[in-house]
Parts: C-alpha cells; structure tokens; sequence
C-alpha cells in the first residue's frame, strides 16, 4: 500500500469514528472516552448505588487510605455518613474526594476549578481521585464549559484555577498522546443519574417528545415515593433549568413544565431541601 492510500484510508477511518462518535448519547460517549482515557467509571441511579459504589473504591484501594476532600455541600450532604474517611489534611492524604464543575464528553475530561482545587496546583493534590457528579454536568467541550461557569457565578465571585483532567492512567507511561504532558491522576467517577436528565431519558425516544408525557411524569414521582418508602433516606439531585427561556419550542416548554411539577411534588414531601447558591447551601424548607 502507498503513501497516498495510507493516508486516505487514515483519513476515512477517523472521518467514520468521528461521525459514530456524532452519533452516540452524551453520556454513552463521555463513558467511552473516560475509559479510553483510562478513568475507572461508575454509573449509577440512586444514593443508595452512590453509597455501594463508594465503599467498593475503598474496598479496592485497600487499607492504608489517607482521604482527604474539597469538603463542598455537595460532598459532605451526599458522603455524609462516610465523614470519617476523608477527614485527613489535603498535605497527608493519597486519596482526595471531590465534585467538579463539568464532564467534558468530545474529550472524556472532568473541568476543575479553585473551588474543587483548593486554591492548590494539580500536583499538589493526591495522586488518586474519587470524583462525584451528575449527568446533567456533562458538556460538549471546554468551550461550553466556560459559558456554563460565565453564567453560574457573578463576576466577583468567579473560581480561577480552571483545569480540565484527562489522563486518569494508574501508571502515567500509558497516557496517550494527546494528553502526554499533561497531569495525570488516578481516577474513579461517581456519576449519579440526577432529576433532569431521568425524566429528559424517559419522556424522549429517538422520534421526539413522547405523547403520554404526563403519565410518565407522574409515575417517576410514584417510583420515588415507593423507594422512598422502601429506604431509611433518599437523596434527589435536582438542577435550576428555570432560568432557561420559555417559548423556544413546543418539546422543551413541555419538558420544563413537566420537571417543574415534578421539583414541586417532591419538595411537598421532602423532609429536607437545600438549594445550592454558589457553592452556598441554603435550607429552603426550614422546620
């Protein structure tokens, strides 16, 4: 075979990839390029496969974990029963527990920032991470990311520090290329399937808006007041999509009503609501 068909047959095969890749869900693509990237991922549908999926990381890092975290809401309401693990100094610590700002899917990268940092470089942090997140935090690129972050926080309040991890190899020697130089951190991702994204799941099929999308929207409440029932505790992750202009089309005005009704039926029978301002917790439902 000669230079030119080499090259071209290159060429065809990236062209093919790059459009299967077009084609798959954000979160099927975002999986297939965390993997590649070498990061240990964890899918999961409740708090109680969240807590599952956390002591099967400490059970698989063995016994001499030193933990230590960002100690965000977002960390401490959801590992709360697990404090004692992390409560080690960020200095003493070979593991650190953490959220993130986005998922980036086109590159398989997590988006920190100072918030989630701590004000430290990367190579100051544990050479190991366990890292939480929600579907909806998944994003194209890192472009979108900024905007995400723009519109997120006021100007003076503004995290720095942005860095975007995409070499999670165990052994750093087995990063690829693109990300040759790059830090490199051991990494295991949590990602809870959260409120917007189950619904957004369950109302749409490949033809669009499904038609009895009231009656879904009603039996995704029924199912978590069964589990509910069923559990000693139920955590729901919800996102502000309220901010998000109505009367762009028919499909998305519906979804957004939808999810409304669902935030409202929930918070009617929540013992507890917090909502998240800034990486500020606020009590919204104060006894």
């Amino acid at each position: 075979m000669n230079l030119f068909r080499k090259i071209f047959k290159r060429d065809t095969t990236e062209k093919l990839r790059r459009k299967q890749e077009e084609q798959l869900p954000a979160d099927e693509l975002f999986a297939q390029k965390f993997t590649e990237n070498g990061g240990k991922f964890i899918y999961c549908t409740s708090e109680i496969e969240v807590q599952e999926a956390f002591r099967s990381i400490l059970k698989e890092l063995g016994l001499y974990v030193k933990m230590s975290s960002n100690a965000s809401p977002t960390i401490e309401a959801m590992f709360e029963e697990h404090t004692s693990f992390f409560s080690f100094p960020t200095i003493d610590s070979n593991v650190y527990l953490t959220d993130c700002e986005y998922l980036i899917t086109s590159l398989g990268g997590i988006m920190f920032t100072s918030l989630q940092m701590k004000h430290r470089k990367m190579n100051e942090l544990p050479d190991t991470f366990i890292v939480f997140a929600k579907t909806s935090q998944m994003v194209k690129d890192i472009s979108e990311g900024m905007r995400g972050l723009n519109k997120r926080y006021p100007a003076n309040q503004k995290p720095t520090g942005l860095v975007t991890l995409q070499s999670f190899f165990e052994d750093p020697e087995k990063s690829s290329i693109a990300t040759y130089g790059t830090s490199n951190k051991k990494t295991y991702l949590i990602l809870l399937e959260d409120l917007t994204n189950l619904l957004s799941n369950n109302l749409f099929d490949e033809s669009g808006l499904k038609n009895n999308f009231k009656q879904i929207t009603e039996e995704i409440f029924s199912d978590i007041i069964t589990l509910k029932d069923r559990c000693n505790s139920v955590f729901i992750v919800g996102n502000d999509i309220f901010s998000t202009e109505k009367n762009q089309s028919r499909e998305l005005d519906i979804f957004i009503d939808c999810l409304y009704s669902l935030h409202k039926q929930i918070i009617e029978v929540a013992d507890s609501v917090i909502e998240v301002v800034y990486g500020l917790p606020y009590d919204r439902k104060l006894k």
